[in-house]
């Protein structure tokens, strides 16, 4: 698998449900090279790679389990966890593993000793993503409750607390919805989110402020950026994957500040659109040259992306199923051999299961970041005790998130009930309303009828005045005959008094 030619490669793994296989790619060739079957991811979020070790680790999603597989070997190993696994990610220095439960649990692996150094509660939802600032001093966490904590390296790896919640450092609550995915920015402090409420941000967990904003068409899955994060790719439920400049595209600004924190650049000029899955999109890397886009879909291909045109330039991988997540990972050559990490046998410890309740610590400086903390140091001989009386401390960590639980629903429930009086009371309005409707209408019915009894009424008085004067006219004519009559009567009496006839 590891030759010489294909040394620092880019590789490509994708899990997907037919056969349950998560398959190694070459994405300059597309050649599969290797494939492990019966141990598919079943979580976005849930593969990580670590350099140091040539491990891949995979959450299984139809049971509490770690499958941690060398490309090199045909047998996976299986780690059982006590919680179902959400998401993982590994310290860029190969020290740490660190994952996300659905109970909203935080695990931390000491992966050279195998050593469970911390356990605590981060949310009260499940955690959909973690991953480590640039300089490792830092661990972010996105949860489904809808908001982003930070959290310091040195709290969490303070052994002096190790059964207690580390303090946070931050907390983010500008999602109004589940924060489906995480990415960290070149710049310190910095990450991107996407949310099921259909946006995009730019945070800072130093001082928890959110940078940037902008609204989507659809729910949103996965998000990624580019080395230098100029720009940012998100997609979701659509199967339309969307790119978000951060930086503006004007050829005469000469800023290097991102465009929503400059006065002097224009504003953002909306989206590009890469336009071909028909499913939802599950898996999205940008590429080391930040030429090329790949995102994965539920509609079973793997696109590869021209950043510069959107064009699709091919599909370098089709599946029958659905893929379930993606990862673009360096291939190094060889293991290494890090004194330091003592990998000359790499993870011969198994991962425990829970984290000890008393150590021996010692004092080590962290290579990435310089922040120095107490770890743990196994005690052999007293292993199971302590595994014992830490899977007791879970089991009262686990009542109490139970009771937590039950006093949400009783406060959901008290508030249901409220809303089902005020939707009562609405309702009656409503009828009340349409009764009053009903009356107006009648109502308007009868004035119309009015208004037409009127009109006839205007017509009968018109043709009476038409009436009155006819009979005037007529009184007129009957006076006029009745002068022509004696007229003529006169006449014919002077005539008959002449001696006529």
């Amino acid at each position: 698998f590891f030759r010489p030619h294909l040394s620092m490669q880019e590789v490509v793994i994708v899990s997907h449900d037919e056969s349950d296989s998560t398959v190694f790619l070459d994405l300059r060739t597309q050649a599969p090279l290797y494939t492990q079957k019966l141990n598919a991811c079943r979580s976005i979020n849930g593969l990580a790679f670590s350099r140091c070790h040539n491990i891949l680790f995979a959450a299984q999603g139809n049971k509490e389990a770690l499958h941690l597989y060398w490309p090199m070997k045909d047998a996976p190993r299986l780690h059982h966890t006590s919680e179902r696994i959400e998401c993982l990610v590994v310290s860029k220095d190969g020290v740490y593993l660190v994952a996300g439960t659905q109970q909203g649990h935080v695990l931390v692996w000491h992966l050279n000793s195998g050593n469970m150094v911390r356990m605590f509660s981060a949310h009260y939802r499940a955690v959909r993503q973690v991953l480590f600032t640039a300089d490792g001093a830092y661990l972010v966490t996105a949860s489904a409750d809808s908001s982003i904590k930070s959290w310091n390296m040195a709290d969490v790896l303070d052994v002096a607390q190790v059964n207690v919640t580390p303090p946070c450092h931050k907390v983010i609550t500008d999602h109004h919805l589940a924060v489906s995915d995480l990415k960290a920015c070149c710049r310190p402090g910095w990450v991107v989110s996407c949310s099921l409420d259909m946006t995009v941000k730019v945070v800072d967990i130093f001082d928890g402020t959110v940078l940037f904003t902008q609204a989507m068409p659809c729910a949103l899955h996965c998000i990624a950026t580019n080395s230098l994060t100029t720009m940012l790719f998100t997609g979701g439920i659509s199967g339309t994957v969307y790119g978000v400049p951060l930086y503006s595209n004007n050829p005469g600004s000469k800023t290097t500040a991102p465009a929503f924190l400059s006065q002097a650049t224009s504003p953002l000029e909306g989206y590009s659109e890469f336009a071909g899955h028909t499913g939802r999109i599950v898996g999205l890397c940008v590429t080391a040259d930040d030429k090329c886009l790949l995102s994965a879909s539920e509609d079973g291909t793997v696109c590869l992306w021209d950043i510069s045109s959107c064009q699709l330039t091919r599909t370098i991988f089709t599946s029958k199923g659905s893929i379930q997540a993606m990862l673009l990972v360096m291939m190094p050559k060889v293991l290494p051999t890090e004194k330091s990490l003592l990998l000359q046998h790499p993870l011969g410890a198994t991962l425990k299961k829970y984290p000890l309740s008393e150590f021996n610590s010692y004092t080590v400086t962290l290579p990435s970041s310089g922040v120095t903390a107490r770890l743990a140091l196994q005690d052999q001989d007293k292993a199971s005790a302590k595994e014992l009386k830490a899977g007791k401390l879970f089991e009262e960590d686990h009542v109490s998130t139970q009771r937590m639980q039950v006093d949400r629903e009783v406060v959901r429930s008290s508030h249901a009930d409220a809303l089902a009086v005020e939707l009562a009371k609405l309702k009656q309005e409503h009828q009340r309303l349409l009764g009053t409707q009903s009356e107006v209408a009648r109502l308007q019915k009868e004035n119309q009828r009015l208004l037409q009894d009127a009109a006839r009424m205007a017509a009968l008085q018109a043709e009476n005045q038409q009436l009155q004067a006819g009979k005037a006219e007529m009184d007129k004519l009957q006076a006029e005959n009745a002068r022509l009559l004696a007229l003529n009567n006169q006449l014919y009496d002077a005539y008959v008094a002449a001696g006529g006839m």
